[in-house]
């Protein structure tokens, strides 16, 4: 049953406007650009952290079973960013293989 034939003494008539609208997204400010990196350089570099957390981790275990103590020993990791770029902090997160995200911090803002 089409509306018209119910109320035939209604007429609608400019009723609508068109605006102006900029996604949020994409609004306001200009994009923050981050500097080339070296990203094999800065890979080698955090492979080597890694390796030396290894090897004071295995000394840890190792003192942890000869003292007979049945804790877990895990690894704490922090990730700083370039000044005035967003971390993406949700993508560090692996739950699924057992990286937790344990906190996270704006650092404070100089003038």
């Amino acid at each position: 049953m089409a509306t018209g034939a119910l109320r035939p003494h209604i007429f609608l008539q400019n009723t609508s406007r068109t605006e102006h609208f900029t996604a949020p997204s994409m609004g306001g400010g200009s994009p923050t650009v981050v500097p080339p990196q070296n990203r094999q350089m800065h890979a080698a570099e955090l492979r080597q952290q890694f390796a030396q957390v290894e090897v004071a981790q295995q000394a840890l275990i190792a003192q942890q079973q000869q003292a007979n103590v049945q804790t877990a020993i895990g690894v704490q990791v922090e990730f700083e960013s370039m000044h005035g770029v967003k971390m993406a902090a949700e993508s560090l997160a692996r739950d699924h293989s057992g990286i937790e995200l344990m906190n996270g911090k704006r650092p404070a803002m100089t003038s």
